[in-house]
């Protein structure tokens, strides 16, 4: 896909297609990694990352906000503070990726509110939202809220998993 995309004579509508190609394959290596990281038991002398989770943020966002074109929907990205954390950088985007793009895909009106504060992130959204079924079931393996949208069940579970891993 880097290949292609370095051509200057790639059509318009081509270029997006690499582009989705690049972004599912990176989205296989992070996935990839987090799996065999929460595989192996975690370890005194793992690898210690510092991170800062601004940088991440903004990284998720703008990877993922090709979900909002054609859609009338604003995003307000606040930071009220840095936040420097010792963990694995990409756990930590696959769990904000997660949130976002649930947000972003589920959102299709209105606002996508993403607050960075002392030691947590906030999303909020006007989107439909869950029943209480839905909301009880939401971090289940294999559950999918609508699983025709290509969901399978499996985004939420590995935020359950990463940030039990992390004591998040």
């Amino acid at each position: 896909s880097e290949v292609l995309l370095s051509e200057d004579n790639i059509s318009e509508a081509h270029r997006k297609g690499v582009m989705r190609i690049s972004r599912a394959s990176k989205q296989i290596v992070r996935l990839s990694s987090a799996l065999l990281t929460l595989a192996r038991e975690k370890h005194d002398n793992d690898e210690v990352h510092h991170c800062t989770v601004n940088k991440v943020l903004n990284k998720v966002v703008d990877d993922h906000r090709y979900l909002l074109l054609r859609k009338p929907v604003e995003v307000d990205l606040k930071f009220h503070t840095e936040l420097v954390t010792t963990t694995n950088p990409e756990l930590l985007y696959i769990v904000l990726a997660n949130l976002i793009r649930n947000s972003f895909a589920y959102t299709k009106t209105g606002q996508v509110h993403i607050q960075l504060l002392e030691n947590r992130v906030v999303v909020e959204d006007t989107g439909s939202g869950m029943n209480e079924t839905q909301r009880l079931k939401m971090f289940d393996r294999h559950y999918s809220n609508n699983k025709s949208t290509g969901g399978q069940g499996i985004g939420l579970s590995l935020v359950k998993r990463i940030c039990q891993y992390y004591g998040w």
